[in-house]
């Protein structure tokens, strides 16, 4: 899963690959850092962290993972 972040007052996103949560719970702690304007704490996979103040929060994209196709497509019969 891939993880798109904005944030205001900042030009580019934060791109983040392999959080170890679920999308589920990725809504969830979204849903609660927003509501009781607690800090977002993000782990990755790498045993990363990241921090982020829910104030600075201008939206949360995230994108499922797409399974990569191997070898040639269907090819139309000339």
């Amino acid at each position: 899963m891939e993880l798109k972040i904005g944030l205001s007052g900042v030009a580019r996103e934060l791109n983040l690959e392999d959080v170890e949560l679920s999308a589920d719970e990725l809504k969830a702690a979204v849903a609660h850092s927003l509501s009781t304007d607690e800090t977002l704490e993000l782990k990755t996979a790498k045993e990363g962290t990241v921090l982020i103040n829910p104030k600075s929060l201008a939206y949360v994209e995230i994108v499922p993972e797409q399974k990569r196709t191997v070898g040639f497509g269907l090819v139309p019969n000339v």
